[in-house]
């Protein structure tokens, strides 16, 4: 028996119906916090969510969202996170372990390059490697001796840092408070602060900045789609790197942050609901669709993101389509899609 298809086609040039963009004093807005994710150590790192002010459901089953998010770079390095769509509880605001939870929908991965790799002197950045009971911090900018800060005040200035001779004999390292920090090497009378040759081989090893730059952003665009609940949160978990182990960024009492972190008050989000694709009558199943549009403009098929290529044109055939959204973001978007269903 031969199939029967029939042809319709829709076309729209309707923005992305956007809500409130980022913006603290609005509650349809959103917003983005840190959440201090807990390790075996009670180390933390910076992950981030975005939600809003009343943390409640603004992601509902089976509506596509369009978000849009400018992440600050790092200086030297690449940040790549992944985007999970989860439902928090008031507890899991502060210190939960969202990292290794399973109650999640993932989405996709973003990166966020490091900012100008070429222009950073990686030279002027140590890892303080040997533990002492006033040197929990292993990594500090070092500088030459003669810009060391001396007087009133100058202790905030000389804090997580090393100042050093030009030759490098000597290294003076101050703590998170800017107090030198000494130490005496076993069967010897040095002090720490004299490291001579042999620390800048054992000790120290030459390594990039975990500083970020608020002037250099990086935005991504990506569609979401709840399949099975609503949810109240975007979780962007960054991906930890070995170099994470080996930054301290953030000390009070009990409260230790590490690894790569951004500056939150750079980030900035926007979101809106993507308005469906005509489709065809509930008792008709879509199996081939063509659409015209810009090349990299986002669509949601049966909830899953996709992108029109570099020709302008997306094909996709014999497969049962149960939702097509398609995204005009940009000035002047619009696109055409072509489809085949099949009576049922």
């Amino acid at each position: 028996m031969t199939t029967s298809y029939n042809m319709t086609q829709t076309h729209s040039s309707t923005p992305v119906t956007m809500i409130n963009p980022y913006d603290n004093n609005n509650i349809n807005g959103l917003t983005v916090t840190a959440v201090p994710c807990l390790n075996s150590s009670n180390e933390k790192m910076q992950q981030l969510v975005i939600k809003n002010s009343t943390n409640t459901s603004f992601l509902q089953q089976n509506t596509c969202y369009y978000i849009k998010i400018k992440i600050p770079q790092n200086q030297n390095y690449d940040l790549n996170y992944g985007i999970r769509l989860m439902s928090l509880s008031s507890n899991d605001w502060s210190g939960a372990d969202l990292m290794n939870s399973s109650n999640f929908q993932f989405v996709k991965y973003i990166s966020i390059p490091k900012y100008n790799a070429m222009n950073i002197d990686t030279s002027t950045i140590w890892h303080y490697t040997f533990k002492d009971d006033r040197s929990i911090i292993n990594a500090a900018i070092a500088k030459p001796i003669s810009e060391l800060p001396t007087g009133d005040g100058s202790a905030t200035l000389r804090a997580n840092k090393f100042y050093y001779n030009p030759d490098k004999s000597i290294i003076n390292y101050y703590d998170n408070d800017g107090i030198i920090v000494t130490k005496q090497w076993p069967g010897t009378t040095a002090s720490s602060n004299n490291f001579a040759n042999k620390i800048l081989v054992n000790e120290l090893t030459i390594a990039n900045s975990f500083e970020n730059t608020q002037n250099d952003t990086v935005t991504r665009e990506f569609l979401v789609m709840p399949k099975t609940i609503a949810y109240n949160a975007i979780y962007l978990y960054l991906k930890p790197i070995a170099d994470d182990r080996n930054m301290r960024w953030d000390f009070t009492p009990n409260n230790t942050y590490m690894g790569r972190h951004i500056d939150l008050s750079a980030v900035k989000v926007w979101y809106g609901i993507v308005n469906t694709s005509a489709m065809p009558s509930a008792s008709a199943t879509v199996k081939s669709i063509g659409v015209w549009g810009r090349p990299q403009q986002l669509m949601c098929i049966n909830g899953q993101e996709m992108q029109i290529g570099p020709s302008g044109y997306y094909e996709l055939k014999n497969y049962d389509i149960t939702s097509l959204y398609i995204a005009n973001t940009a000035t002047n978007d619009r696109y055409v899609a072509d489809m085949q269903y099949q009576l049922n």
